[in-house]
């Protein structure tokens, strides 16, 4: 509502009684252009669980997150279908977006070396969640282990090949054509953004992607059935 107002609540009180100016702006409260909310989206990290639910629950948009292998993608999408029957409500899957990190390069050479390259992008990437999660779980992480030794430790080359499409054009497309036939239909393929230090690497990525992977696979996923 539009202040004046005065919340209290069981646990914290919050008001907007004073401070108002309408002319200037101050006090006023922005609405969304779209009632009740904009479209909401919430991902996914486990294989289901009490956050599909929610997501069912809520009519949000279901995201699978990049970081987690397939079979967790599966049991999401398993488990989001199920609320939505609990609730009554249609599973549409032209809204799911299942996220993943891919990388286009020109050579397989190119793609190896850097899927291999323990300061690279990826590793770097697949280390820092790796290691929060360690950490996040009580677990101590050994400070005197080097790059090649944290790398073991974490398992980050087997979250690199659980969690990554990599390769040439055509490598990428039957990696992708194989995750539409995995998966079935689904509404949105998110490629996820990381920040990088070679210059033209990743934008020569998304330009492939864009240019010389989608038109292909937005054709498969149609003759199959697939959105």
């Amino acid at each position: 509502s539009d202040a004046p107002f005065r919340f209290e609540g069981d646990h914290w009180n919050f008001a907007l009684e004073r401070a108002i100016w309408p002319h200037g702006g101050v006090g006023q409260l922005c609405h969304p252009m779209q009632r009740p909310h904009p479209p909401i989206a919430m991902a996914m990290v486990g294989p289901g669980g009490p956050t599909a639910t929610y997501i069912a629950e809520h009519d949000f948009i279901p995201i699978s997150a990049n970081f987690i292998p397939l079979e967790n993608v599966e049991a999401q999408w398993s488990a989001y279908s199920a609320a939505r029957e609990a609730a009554g409500k249609p599973a549409d899957p032209a809204i799911w977006r299942v996220a993943r990190n891919i990388l286009v390069t020109e050579t397989e050479g190119e793609a190896r070396d850097q899927l291999s390259n323990l300061d690279g992008t990826l590793a770097y990437y697949f280390r820092y969640l790796r290691g929060a999660r360690t950490l996040a779980e009580g677990r101590q992480i050994d400070a005197s282990l080097n790059a090649a030794e944290l790398h073991q430790e974490l398992g980050v080359a087997e979250m690199i090949d659980q969690c990554v499409i990599a390769g040439t054009s055509h490598q990428v497309l039957d990696q992708l054509v194989a995750l539409v036939d995995r998966l079935g239909s689904f509404g949105h393929l998110i490629m996820v953004g990381h920040d990088w230090e070679e210059t033209g690497l990743w934008q020569s990525s998304m330009r492939r992607l864009a240019e010389d992977v989608m038109p292909k696979l937005s054709q498969h996923a149609a003759s199959a059935g697939t959105s």
